[in-house]
């Protein structure tokens, strides 16, 4: 059997909530900006291990809540409901620091396909 190593590909973070504090997770009551994330995933996002390993942290809870936004050096992404029509495209390259390879996000394309009518 052959096995390949996990270093050798990118690693992405997903998660059905994102972290308590980033703003593309924001529910509205009243007039209030509500977050709806997790602070154990938030604290998962911002341990030493995932800011030196994730290239992104992908999630969907909130569809409202659709973007971008960071916990700490991870960039966070709610690509929103696929329902409505809202998608995302990530790119991710190999950067070499100091000796040292990381896979990290390079573009991340927000997206929306065309409303259809089915009448």
């Amino acid at each position: 059997r052959h096995f390949i190593a996990c270093s050798n590909f990118p690693r992405l973070f997903c998660s059905y909530l994102c972290s308590s504090r980033t703003t593309v997770d924001p529910v509205y009551f009243e007039d209030k900006k509500i977050f709806m994330g997790s602070r154990e995933v938030e604290a998962c996002a911002l341990s030493d291990r995932m800011q030196r390993r994730a290239a992104i942290c992908i999630h969907g809870h909130t569809h409202a809540g659709y973007g971008e936004d960071q916990c700490g050096s991870v960039p966070v992404l709610n690509p929103g409901s696929l329902s409505e029509g809202r998608f995302a495209v990530v790119t991710v390259h190999l950067v070499e620091e100091n000796g040292n390879a990381s896979w990290k996000t390079k573009r991340v394309e927000l997206l929306e396909l065309p409303q259809v009518s089915v009448y």
